[in-house]
């Protein structure tokens, strides 16, 4: 009995053997086509598909051969071919089977009419008839049918992310005349009626209903607008308050054309814990701790602190946020910071509450803040103390394709401030302060960055300028190829103490090399000076990797100080987003 088994498996080990190891191969080439007809060609041509198939054998290649030339000829019609001249050949090599299928396209057929209609409530809505205006088929244009039913289809999206639930299309047709090689499009879209957002629920067991509701940007009976939804979402989420957020529009809803929108909120962990660990040429090893609490009531408070020590000193912070009638953008701050810093010869230790009011106007991020600086400093050989209260206003406006690391944009930061005598403080001046950005995208993988950075300060007596107050320059994010804070005004003993005025401006290309990495190369100049008509700028220039990462980049320069002798070179560390 076992013999008569193991007779019985050799035998089908040895006629499975033939079937899977004997089997043809077969190599498919097309002639005649590239890109996305080639590549819709491959797609439909089934001998090509099973080509690799184990249990194909010479009958089923002949039969798969023989479908060719119609699944050829199928494939190749959305692309505007009607007419089409198909030759194989399928033949056999050293028992290697090769199928050759040579393609000569001959004449398009051509668009010669396109009549698009929009009826119903929303014909003259600005979004749809934008679409028909970039419809992308027009008289003369080789027929597409990819074309024509991808945007058949964003047609349709468009009408429901706006509220146009009821939209249908009436008509819908590709007339082609292959004779005369033209075709004629016919589609008609009725609108229906256009639904609009209703009321607005939150479900959670936490929060205030009037606080949630300051979150909603659109009122009861505006135009169902999907957009609006989403940007919803987005600021619940960015509030920190929630782990999850379900924005759900209730189109089935049977009040009228009103669209209920149902809000489920999940709560985050109360306290957020935050520790960080880094090193930068500036500062050297640094080490962060910080603590936030982002439900310290119902109406939305926040706290935190945190605390930063580096090689160059250590700071604290601590602050408190009220949130304002839009609090996505608009808060009132109460804040506490501690700082000291020694970069040599410089020393400093500062003391600082305040309280800002944050707000978006326009496309602008402004605040508007009132601080007591209490400050010791050292400057090279001068000593003093200042206690200062400070008004400071700024103006933010950041415009990119991406935050974090943008092929196009710019930012620009605005910034001034003040103290009186006559306000509680121990000395007069007016400082300005401008930051600006801009990145360019000039082909594939390549980017020009700018950066420029101007400070004007008004002053009496600039000994009595505390040291927070100065300008100073050189370091990673400024003058490369110069040490950090090591560019400015000297004294007599050849120490750096700062400027009244600052100038800096940068220029940089980068290329990608291979993804995420690029090199870059970059030239600076800057310095911190007294005085307009005596500016010594100093210059740096070098070559450096960046790696993209989802955070920011990772950059690593080597530059030269050219304003120096025998062009010592230095590198800089750091880790940051590009605007």
């Amino acid at each position: 009995m076992n013999r008569k088994y193991f007779v019985v498996f050799i035998l089908t080990f040895f006629f499975y053997a033939k079937a899977f190891g004997a089997s043809p191969i077969v190599d498919v080439t097309i002639k005649g086509v590239t890109g996305k007809v080639l590549a819709n060609v491959l797609a439909s041509l089934s001998l090509y598909l099973q080509k690799d198939d184990p249990l194909l054998n010479e009958s089923l290649i002949f039969r798969l051969n023989s479908k060719a030339r119609e699944e050829i000829r199928i494939a190749i019609e959305p692309f505007g071919y009607y007419h089409p001249k198909i030759y194989s050949l399928l033949y056999t090599v050293k028992d290697k089977w090769k199928a050759v299928y040579e393609i000569k396209l001959g004449s398009p057929v051509y668009v010669e009419k396109v009549d698009i209609k929009i009826t119903g409530e929303g014909k003259n809505d600005k979004l749809l008839l934008s679409w028909l205006k970039s419809f992308p088929l027009k008289k003369g244009d080789i027929l597409s049918h990819i074309s024509y039913e991808k945007a058949k289809n964003e047609l349709l999206s468009i009408a429901e992310e706006n509220g146009y639930f009821k939209g249908k299309l009436i008509r819908r047709e590709i007339i082609v005349n292959k004779k005369k090689y033209i075709s004629s499009i016919y589609l008609q879209f009725d609108t229906g009626p256009r639904y609009l957002l209703g009321n607005v629920s939150f479900k959670q067991n936490y929060f205030k209903n009037e606080y949630l509701k300051r979150f909603v940007s659109f009122k009861y009976g505006d135009p169902y607008v999907l957009d609006k939804l989403i940007q919803l979402q987005r600021a619940l989420y960015d509030s920190e308050h929630f782990r999850k957020v379900d924005v759900i529009p209730r189109i089935d809803s049977p009040d009228r054309l009103y669209v209920p929108i149902e809000i489920n909120l999940s709560l985050r962990e109360s306290t957020k814990y935050m520790i960080g660990l880094g090193y930068g040429t500036d500062t050297g090893p640094r080490a962060g701790f910080g603590i936030k609490n982002r439900q310290i009531n119902s109406f939305g408070h926040q706290t935190g602190a945190d605390v930063e020590i580096s090689q160059i000193g250590a700071k604290f912070s601590s602050r408190y946020d009220i949130p304002l009638k839009i609090p996505q953008t608009d808060r009132l701050s109460f804040t506490f910071d501690f700082s000291k810093q020694n970069v040599q010869p410089n020393k400093r230790t500062t003391f600082a509450p305040a309280v800002s009011i944050t707000q978006k106007i326009s496309n602008w991020r402004h605040t508007f803040s009132l601080s007591y600086q209490d400050e010791k400093f050292e400057v090279g050989t001068e000593t003093g103390r200042a206690n200062l209260l400070i008004p400071k206003t700024s103006w933010q406006r950041i415009f990119a394709d991406n935050l974090i690391n943008p092929k196009n944009g710019w930012s620009i930061t605005l910034e001034t401030q003040a103290a009186l005598n006559e306000l509680a403080s121990d000395t007069n001046f007016f400082q300005f302060h401008m930051l600006s950005k801009y990145v360019k995208s000039l082909w594939t993988g390549s980017r020009i960055l700018a950066r420029a950075e101007t400070g004007i300060t008004f002053i009496s007596d600039f000994s009595d300028l505390p040291a927070s107050f100065r300008f100073f320059t050189g370091g990673d994010t400024s003058v490369r190829g110069y040490s950090y804070n090591s560019l400015g005004e000297k004294n007599p003993q050849g120490e750096v103490i700062g400027g009244k005025n600052l100038l800096v401006t940068s220029i940089e290309y980068e290329q990608i090399i291979i993804e995420p990495v690029a090199l870059a190369l970059f030239y600076d100049a800057g310095n911190a000076f007294s005085d307009f008509s005596n500016i010594n700028m100093q210059k740096g220039a070098g070559m450096g990797i960046r790696v993209k990462l989802p955070f920011g980049n990772i950059s690593l320069d080597i530059a030269s100080a050219l304003n120096t002798p025998n062009f010592p070179l230095r590198i800089h560390l750091r880790i940051g987003a590009d605007l």
